[in-house]
């Protein structure tokens, strides 16, 4: 065998070894930025969505109290407390839409309307409620709050079907790419191992 095949046998090998390289980089990058995103959505979209949750219901336990109540002295603290879980319900849903997937910024777009519709309808019965009209107030929470409040109820409920699904479509998207990052190492690794018995041989 010639210097110039013992050469070849060689470089071949170093030449494949170079390009699995920096396609295996290439492929755990991609893994390592769709685990950043699984986390991102998952975790804190998860944990953004529990607050949310429960700010929502604050806003309305503190609105339904200042409906309960007939003194104008405790009247007006829960209503400012619903008002104040309300703005917090709004900076959460910004702070969500920040994940940065379509199917989560469509989904607060959603969320938004039905959370200012109810807003809307929970601003006009305070009205009845600093005027002293305790029993319009009452009637027009029957009508126009409670099916509003229970509108961005079935809403938020959806986020988390939005962010499993993600988290799901995150999940394959990583073992795929890792599995095909093992396949093309253990490819690479007989290809080596057929050349230099060849050689040896």
């Amino acid at each position: 065998m010639n210097r110039a095949l013992k050469r070849g046998l060689w470089v071949v090998p170093a030449l494949a070894g170079i390009v699995a390289s920096v396609l295996g980089a290439r492929a755990l990058k991609q893994a390592m930025t769709t685990c950043q995103s699984l986390y991102r959505v998952d975790n804190a979209g998860s944990q953004i969505e529990s607050e949310l949750e429960f700010e929502t219901q604050e806003s309305r336990r503190a609105f339904l109290y200042a409906i309960a109540t007939s003194d104008p002295n405790e009247q007006l603290p829960y209503i400012d407390q619903a008002r104040a879980a309300s703005k917090r319900v709004g900076n959460l849903a910004s702070r969500i839409r920040l994940l940065g997937t379509p199917e989560i910024g469509e989904w607060v777009d959603g969320f938004d309307l039905s959370w200012k519709e109810y807003c809307a309808a929970r601003d006009e019965i305070v009205a009845d409620i600093l005027e002293g009209n305790i029993a319009a107030a009452v009637d027009a929470e029957h009508m126009r709050g409670q099916p509003a409040f229970l509108a961005a109820l079935r809403s938020l409920h959806s986020l988390k079907s939005v962010l499993e699904s993600h988290a799901r479509v995150d999940s394959l998207q990583v073992d795929s790419t890792l599995k095909r990052c093992a396949a093309g190492l253990i490819a690479l690794d007989r290809k080596s191992t057929r050349l230099n018995s060849s050689h040896l041989g």
